[in-house]
């Protein structure tokens, strides 16, 4: 009997380790479905997710596809020239009307074949545009997502060093801007322009300035021995016509010209200042402005351009500020005043003709500064600059 008890003892015990054993199994294989069923989730889930990011990437795609088309459609290269400082060549010149239609053939032919020369993706129908009012038209176009190429002729003006140093190309931004030298580049134009592209478009331009006091004594020994009747005045066309470009004397047997006629006559350097570090030092304002007449003149936007410098690029009709009355001196204070108070872009500028502040009137006791409410237009640099002259600068 002792071994029969033995036995079913023995037995019972595997009965039990069975029975354990097969529920460890089941027990694994309810956690192994419940881990497949998991995981199942999760990649029915990234497949979605999967599906659905492609999705979005390719409306993306399309979207940015479209987008691009929209920024390619119209492109045009700009063309800004400052007549006085890039006068074309004599041959031009001298041929009047059809020299002038020549002259815009050879540039629209030149531009395209520098900037197609430049870069691959230049198309030949983009559209050429050439204008004269330098500085507001490179602002206006610089953002504009058609405009390609801004092609810039003023190299023996210094006067453009300080407004194009914003545009210097970056690490992060390629420039728009490829600088035309037509005269030899001024000094600190020069120094700029090393940053830039640049080009000389052949022989479209001078490559010297027009001797005008030469122009004017050969003038004057024209008109020595009287004017012939009804003889038109000389212009600097007519006498390279008849010159042929070389300025020669005229033959005895030639008839006198009138007095040369100059439009425009080169003026004198002008100065700005500048401390130690090359910051633009601002001129204390003549006058000083009445707070009332400043209160007064602000919401009519009087354009400061046009009542200041004189020179505003657009017309009473396209202009968004004011070009209408007259102002008094008083009034005239008021509104260099409000002009000092717009910061200009550019610590460093050297434009003569800036009438925008280039360090905060208040300087360190400016109660804005470092107020994130309500901050000061002028940057924290604006703040402290120095403003001990250390140089006088011609531009």
């Amino acid at each position: 009997m002792a071994n029969f008890r033995e036995q079913l003892q023995r037995i019972n015990q595997q009965d039990r380790e069975k029975d354990a054993f097969i529920q460890g199994l089941i027990e694994e294989v309810a956690r192994l479905i419940a881990a497949r069923q998991k995981i199942q989730d999760e990649l029915d889930s990234s497949k979605y997710l999967c599906r659905k990011q492609f999705e979005d990437i390719k409306f993306l795609e399309e979207q940015s596809h479209g987008l691009q088309r929209s920024l390619d459609r119209n492109p045009f290269a700009l063309v800004l020239i400052d007549g006085d400082i890039s006068p074309f060549a004599d041959n031009y010149i001298e041929r009047g009307f059809e020299g002038g239609h020549e002259a815009a053939r050879s540039l629209r032919t030149a531009v395209s074949e520098y900037l197609a020369a430049e870069n691959k993706d230049f198309m030949l129908d983009t559209e050429i545009i050439i204008h004269v009012k330098i500085k507001a038209e490179l602002k206006l176009f610089y953002n504009n997502v058609h405009c390609k190429h801004i092609m810039f002729s003023g190299s023996g003006d210094n006067g453009y060093a300080g407004f194009l140093r914003q545009y210097c190309p970056t690490s992060q931004e390629a420039s728009k801007v490829v600088l035309i030298e037509t005269l030899p580049f001024a000094r600190q134009l020069g120094e700029l322009a090393v940053k830039f592209r640049t080009t000389e478009l052949g022989d479209l331009f001078r490559k010297n300035k027009i001797d005008i006091a030469k122009l004017r004594r050969e003038s004057f020994r024209d008109t020595s021995g009287g004017q012939q009747e009804g003889s038109p005045p000389t212009t600097y066309a007519s006498r390279l016509k008849q010159t042929n470009g070389t300025h020669d004397k005229p033959s005895a047997d030639s008839p006198k010209e009138a007095v040369l006629t100059v439009t425009r006559v080169p003026t004198a350097a002008r100065k700005i200042y500048q401390n130690s570090s090359g910051q633009r030092v601002d001129q204390p304002l003549r006058l000083w402005a009445d707070y009332d007449i400043v209160e007064k003149l602000k919401p009519k936007k009087f354009c400061n351009r046009f009542f200041i410098t004189h020179d505003c690029p657009f017309d009473d009709a396209t202009c968004y500020n004011n070009h209408k009355g007259t102002l008094s001196a008083d009034e005239m204070a008021a509104l260099r005043f409000i002009a000092r108070s717009n910061p200009c872009s550019d610590l460093y500028c050297d434009d003569p003709d800036c009438f925008s502040g280039h360090r905060c009137m208040h300087r360190r006791n400016c109660q804005r500064r470092g107020n994130r409410e309500k901050p000061c237009r002028f940057s924290e640099e604006m703040h402290t600059v120095d403003v001990k002259i250390a140089r006088p600068v011609d531009v």
